[in-house]
């Protein structure tokens, strides 16, 4: 998940979850499908983490992902990463 060169947000959250858009069909190469879950977990342990650390404003937000955890789709995995 190389994020050197990403562009930042002002909102953590840019679309409702349950609405999410489909992942472009050409997102993340590097992650294989059998991968999607366990990337997921681990980055949402990740934002958890943080939000009790140091970023409280996106305790909502890892709050809400977090409920994805048993079947996330490569949109969430996105979502995660655009929190990051």
């Amino acid at each position: 998940m190389n994020l050197s060169n990403c562009p930042t947000l002002s909102v953590p959250l840019r679309h409702k979850l349950h609405t999410l858009p489909d992942a472009p069909l050409n997102s993340l190469p590097d992650i294989p499908d059998n991968d999607i879950k366990i990337n997921f977990q681990r980055l949402i342990g990740s934002l958890i983490y943080l939000a009790v650390c140091m970023h409280p404003d996106i305790a909502y937000v890892a709050m809400a992902l977090g409920q994805y955890n048993s079947a996330p789709t490569r949109a969430h995995l996105l979502t995660a990463k655009g929190v990051l």
